[in-house]
C-alpha cells in the first residue's frame, strides 16, 4: 500500500478513535458534575432493578457510569486503537521502502518510469471506464517498483554489496552484469507485447 493511502487511512481511523475519546470525556465530566452536587434535577424514580425508589441523581449516576465503562470497553475503541498502531507500523516500513527506492541506481528508477508511462498508455487507450486515469496512474507506479524492488533484491542476494555496476537502460531492456562482495551477476532483459493487443511485459533475468 502507498504511504499516501496508509496516511489516509490513519486519519480517518484517528478521527473515528477521537470521536469516542470526546463522548468518553463529556460522560467522565457529566459524571463529575454529578458527583459535585451540580445536578439540578432531584425527581424521584423507581429502581426497577432494585425494587426501590432512587433520586434522579442516583439514576442518572448509575446510567452514565454503566455508559461510560461500556464505552471504554467497547469494540470499536480497542478496534481504532489497533488500527492506529498496525497502520503506523506499515508506513513506517512504506517511508523506509520509498527511502531504499530512491537509493537504487539511476537506471532501476528511470526503467520504473518507464513501465509506468509504457503501461499507462496502453491501460488508458483499452480502458473500459471502470478505472480513471488517477486510478490507472497508481496501480502501474505500485507494480513498476515493485518489480524494480524485486529485480534489486535479486540482484543483492547473487552479488551482495555493490562494487562496479556495469547495467544499461536501453529503452525499456535492462542489460549487463554486476560485481558484488559475493560474486557477479548478469542481467538481461526480455521484452514481450507492448502492441495494441497485449501489454508490455518484461522479464529481466539475473543470473
Amino acid at each position: 500500500m502507498k504511504k499516501e493511502n496508509i496516511q489516509k487511512k490513519i486519519e480517518v481511523a484517528q478521527k473515528n478513535l477521537q470521536k469516542i475519546q470526546d463522548k468518553i470525556s463529556r460522560l467522565e465530566k457529566k459524571i463529575e458534575n454529578i458527583k459535585n452536587g451540580k445536578f439540578e434535577c432531584w425527581c424521584y424514580l423507581p429502581d426497577l432493578q432494585n425494587g426501590k425508589v432512587c433520586s434522579c441523581q442516583e439514576f442518572h449516576l448509575k446510567f452514565e457510569t454503566r455508559e461510560l465503562n461500556e464505552l471504554k470497553n467497547c469494540r470499536d475503541l480497542k478496534y481504532y486503537n489497533k488500527t492506529i498502531i498496525d497502520l503506523t507500523i506499515e508506513l513506517k516500513r512504506a517511508l523506509e521502502q520509498e527511502n531504499k527506492f530512491n537509493d537504487y541506481p539511476e537506471c532501476l528508477k528511470t526503467m520504473a518510469n518507464q513501465l509506468v508511462i509504457v503501461w499507462n498508455e496502453f491501460d488508458i487507450k483499452n480502458n473500459d471506464g471502470r478505472y480513471t486515469v488517477e486510478q490507472i496512474n497508481k496501480q502501474n507506479e505500485t507494480s513498476a517498483r515493485l518489480y524494480v524492488t524485486d529485480l534489486y533484491n535479486k540482484i543483492v542476494n547473487k552479488t551482495g554489496d555493490f562494487i562496479k555496476w556495469n547495467v544499461f537502460l536501453n529503452g525499456n531492456t535492462l542489460n549487463g552484469y554486476v560485481n558484488g562482495t559475493k560474486g557477479t551477476a548478469h542481467i538481461e532483459t526480455i521484452l514481450a507485447g507492448g502492441y495494441n493487443i497485449q501489454r508490455l511485459h518484461a522479464r529481466t533475468i539475473v543470473k
